[in-house]
């Protein structure tokens, strides 16, 4: 699924696991420099890859009948509501797998863990990098459809957004990171799909409009 993003994502790990070195001073980073890692993301063991792949995965199956908010926007003289979730609450979730596990399972992994001083090093290093890579997969998979029972699934509608969010029934706007998201049938969520390039996020010649409620929190 997150095939063709893969150098991006282990570039962002490795050079997460790099800044961590570097703060933990010049033995460490030397240290890691012996290995097969680099700044680049050559040599970052394949598992931990494929181990970020599945836990974002699952934590957006886990959620696709839940909504942590929502929005409503005119569309002519009805308003259309559309749901969102948190990414930070998702992010929490994926940076409780545990990382080492999966880098030791290849020679080079050993190596690195090794290097960077243990399992707890590598394990806050790569999470440093957990929020990146998140929105970077989020991009990358906005728009498929991902069916989970015969008639229903869910579309990530658009990428992570920076906006401003309040509780419900309050007027207290604070700074939020959220995506929208869909569930329902094919056609009913690339409808969906559509709306959201219009008003959500905008496209070509059409400008991104103000929603008539929200956002806000539930």
């Amino acid at each position: 699924m997150l095939g063709k993003i893969q150098d991006e994502l282990a570039k962002l790990i490795a050079q997460e696991i790099y800044n961590f070195a570097k703060r933990s001073g010049a033995d460490i980073h030397k240290s890691l420099k012996s290995t097969q890692l680099t700044p680049s993301g050559r040599g970052l063991p394949e598992p931990v890859l494929v181990m970020f792949e599945e836990a974002f995965l699952e934590v957006l199956n886990e959620h696709w009948l839940k909504e942590h908010g929502y929005a409503k926007w005119r569309v002519g003289r009805d308003e259309k509501k559309f749901e969102f979730l948190l990414s930070k609450n998702l992010i929490s979730s994926i940076q409780k797998s545990r990382w080492s596990d999966a880098a030791i399972r290849t020679e080079q992994g050993v190596d690195q863990v090794k290097a960077l001083g243990g399992n707890d090093q590598y394990e806050e290093a790569v999470n440093n990098a957990i929020p990146m890579l998140f929105e970077l997969a989020l991009k990358n998979i906005c728009g498929e459809y991902h069916k989970q029972t015969s008639t229903s699934g869910w579309r990530v509608l658009t990428p992570v957004l920076v906006t401003k969010a309040a509780q419900e029934g309050s007027t207290n706007f604070v700074t939020s990171h959220l995506f929208y998201k869909s569930d329902g049938t094919k056609d009913e969520t690339h409808k969906d799909l559509k709306l959201a390039k219009r008003l959500i996020t905008g496209r070509w010649f059409h400008k991104r409009a103000l929603p008539s409620a929200g956002p806000y929190l539930v």
